[in-house]
Parts: C-alpha cells; sequence; structure tokens
C-alpha cells in the first residue's frame, strides 16, 4: 500500500464525523438599502443608514444596530433593525429607531419667554383659550425635530405638561408643534 493511499482514507473517515451548520448571510448593505426604504415612508426622505461592515445572519430575530441619518433633519439616530420571517434567502424586517443624538453645541439659541409666547398661541387655537405656558429661565436651542419640555397652566389653574417639538428652522426663524398633556402635573 501507497503511504498516500493510506492518509487519503484517515483523512475521509475524519471529517465522516464532524459536522456543521451554517447561516446564510446577506451583505450589512442590503440591510441598509431595506431599512431605508422602511424609513422613508415614515420620514418622507430616503435616509442613509450605516449598519457595520459584517455580514448579517439570516436568522429569524437576529438585531443588527444602526445609525440612521434624517436628511430632513440632518440628525442621526440609533436604528435598531431585526431580521424578521426568513425563508431561505427571502426575509423581511423590522425596523425600530431612538432618540435623535444630543443637540449641537453651535444650535441657535432663543429667550424661554419668546418660545412660552409661541406655544401659547398655537394652544389657544387648539383651546380656545390663551394658557400661559413657561419654558423655564435658560435660552432653548432651537434644533430640528429637538423637543422642548414647559408647563402650560390651564383654564382650571393646573400646570400640565406642554412638550413642543421644533417642525422647521430657518435663517430667520423657526415653527413648533406644540402637544398639552391631558393630566396635570402632580
Amino acid at each position: 500500500m501507497r503511504p498516500g493511499a493510506a492518509l487519503l482514507v484517515v483523512g475521509v473517515l475524519a471529517l465522516a464525523g464532524c459536522s456543521f451548520q451554517a447561516n446564510l448571510v446577506v451583505p450589512a448593505s442590503e440591510v441598509e438599502q431595506l431599512a431605508a426604504s422602511a424609513l422613508l415612508e415614515q420620514w418622507g426622505a430616503e435616509p442613509t443608514l450605516d449598519c457595520g461592515e459584517k455580514n448579517v445572519d439570516l436568522v429569524e430575530g437576529t438585531l443588527v444596530q444602526c445609525t440612521a441619518h434624517n436628511p430632513n433633519s440632518g440628525l442621526d439616530y440609533p436604528a435598531t433593525v431585526t431580521i424578521t420571517e426568513v425563508e431561505g434567502t427571502k426575509y423581511s424586517i423590522d425596523v425600530s429607531v431612538g432618540q435623535a443624538a444630543p443637540q449641537t453645541p453651535d444650535a441657535p439659541t432663543v429667550a424661554p419667554d419668546s418660545v412660552a409666547d409661541l406655544a401659547a398661541g398655537a394652544l389657544e387655537a387648539e383651546l380656545g383659550y390663551r394658557p400661559v405656558v413657561d419654558c423655564g429661565a435658560d435660552p432653548v436651542a432651537i434644533v430640528l425635530d429637538g423637543t422642548i419640555d414647559c408647563v402650560a397652566t390651564g383654564s382650571d389653574g393646573a400646570d400640565y405638561p406642554a412638550t413642543i417639538t421644533v417642525t422647521d428652522v430657518t435663517e430667520t426663524g423657526y415653527d413648533i408643534d406644540v402637544v398639552m398633556g391631558a393630566k396635570p402635573l402632580s
């Protein structure tokens, strides 16, 4: 018997006793494109996503941590993409987006009374009376999609939470939406 032939037989026997399992994978760029399409409907503009460079296992429940950039607001958001409904190479995703990164220190600021007055006017149109709104004493940063927590005094004299969201920022001004809580502060 030749020495090379015996070695070949031993190699085959060793492989017969081993098993392994490999998952199908897709490039992170494919997951980024699907997530961007999903967020397009919600944001009204197609975001860019960064989900890293590693391939993604096509296993139901796989979580992929990404960063989504909203072109409307110019802000970056943490995004978690979950792989769902895997059938071979076909799969679906769910995208969950967190709060935007902290406001930048170079954001323009305005006097809190200015924001409070604008909020009171917006609430007056909705409530039928002009509530007193207090947004504190510190200057308020105006950042697109940023929120400002204030307090509105209702017609019953109780204080309610008033959350202001900046919806548009231009070189000369800004627009807001205001939501007044239904329950008084305790």
